[in-house]
């Protein structure tokens, strides 16, 4: 990925963010490309989404005692993550 586009390290970041959480993610992808500008909006836009984007979701949402906390997360914060993600991507990627 050394060579690939801003906009393809920012997507892959998000992406990966998803599956292992933001901070694991930022050091992975750090290993293929220097480009930290994507990396870091990648990463920082990608701890929305999935619980799991970002380990302090998951402390947050473990410290309430609501059983619905995980479901109404998710309602806003999937829309929240495609709304941000492609804005960021116009804004700043698609030039």
């Amino acid at each position: 990925m050394g060579s690939s586009s801003a906009g393809k390290v920012f997507s892959f970041s998000i992406l990966t963010s998803q599956l292992i959480s933001n901070v694991p993610a930022s050091v992975f992808i750090s290993k293929f490309t220097n480009n930290w500008f994507a990396i870091s909006y990648g990463v920082n836009i990608g701890g929305n989404g999935l619980v799991i984007g970002s380990i302090a979701n998951i402390i947050a949402l473990r410290m309430s005692n609501s059983k619905n906390i995980w479901l109404n997360f998710h309602k806003f914060s999937v829309p929240f993550l495609l709304v941000t993600s492609v804005i960021v991507y116009v804004l700043f990627f698609l030039v």
